[in-house]
């Protein structure tokens, strides 16, 4: 059972305030067999030895340095409620800034690896998201985390558009065309900049002719349609019909966070290419109009069925998309 550190005094933190834990395991062969149990990613031996420092050494500097190393072998194991808390405290006791910093981003990350599928209560999703930008406020000119942040909060956000999408799916499929446009309209609200927001808007479009309304549906269609086709900007993606395509094309404007004058990823597959969910540089993602089509064919498919064959057509859409 883990113990809570006790409270370092004032004397003692001013005293260390720099101290690291590499530093000190010159001088003690236990630390340092226990930093070697980590570096060789045996975290179960590693955590358990970390736990033993902290336990015989409460109120010291090589308590505190203990527990970020207790914590990150606690991450490893996937024990994230234990991990951050551990992070927590190192946070609140620690002198040393750049691990204090680390120490925070991995808090985030902690919250992030214990949010739940889109179907479940998404409580945990929106505090992730939170605590990311949050982290992104407190450290603003700080490159080193920032590419990974946005990728999380940008994942996260997803999954809060999906179980808009879903949910308004399902109340269309009900005949709650009403209850269905509440979500719709919020997912077209917050999260526009989504890959879901064209299905939304298609979505809303079958409201339109379910309800026998063709000619708004036409209008809604029109209003929706990209009006700038100028190459390598994405000022459509967020507010049109034009879905991103999820991978970096040639010619699209990124942010160049290494300041190098070209895209970089981190390239996981080592296969030398982009692979879709690996991370990259934030970059303005054009495609095709290819949603906008597809929302333009259902409605001219729509105009000539009776209304029972063009209910049974929008049923048969709407098993395909969910």
């Amino acid at each position: 059972m883990k113990k809570n550190i006790l409270l370092i005094s004032l004397s003692v933190m001013f005293f260390s305030c720099a101290s690291q834990l590499d530093g000190i395991s010159q001088s003690d062969k236990y630390v340092e067999k226990s930093i070697q149990y980590y570096k060789n990613k045996k975290y179960s031996k590693a955590r358990d030895r970390f736990q033993n420092i902290i336990n015989n050494n409460q109120g010291t500097v090589l308590a505190v340095e203990s527990l970020y190393y207790l914590a990150l072998c606690e991450y490893e194991l996937k024990e994230f409620n234990n991990a951050k808390q551990s992070f927590k405290e190192y946070v609140r006791y620690s002198q040393d800034d750049l691990r204090r910093q680390d120490a925070e981003f991995k808090i985030s990350l902690c919250m992030y690896e214990l949010t739940l599928d889109y179907n479940k209560d998404q409580t945990a999703t929106k505090k992730a998201i939170d605590e990311f930008q949050q982290f992104i406020e407190k450290y603003p000119g700080d490159k080193k985390y920032l590419l990974d942040v946005n990728q999380k909060i940008n994942l996260l956000r997803q999954r809060l558009a999906l179980k808009q999408y879903k949910s308004a799916i399902l109340y269309i499929k009900s005949g709650k065309y009403d209850s269905a446009k509440i979500y719709l309209d919020e997912l077209l609200k917050k999260f526009r900049d989504t890959k879901y927001a064209d299905d939304a808007r298609i979505a809303q479009i079958i409201i339109f002719l379910m309800n026998g309304q063709i000619e708004e549906a036409k209008k809604y269609l029109k209003n929706n349609k990209c009006p700038n086709e100028t190459p390598f900007t994405n000022l459509c993606d967020m507010n049109y019909f034009d879905q991103p395509n999820g991978i970096y094309d040639d010619g699209e404007i990124f942010e160049d966070l290494n300041d190098n004058g070209k895209w970089d990823f981190i390239d996981k597959n080592n296969n030398g290419k982009y692979d879709n969910g690996e991370l990259g540089e934030p970059f303005n993602d054009n495609q095709d109009n290819i949603k906008y089509n597809e929302a333009k064919s259902i409605i001219e498919n729509s105009v000539n069925q009776s209304i029972t064959i063009k209910n049974l057509y929008f049923i048969d859409y709407l098993k395909k998309i969910l």
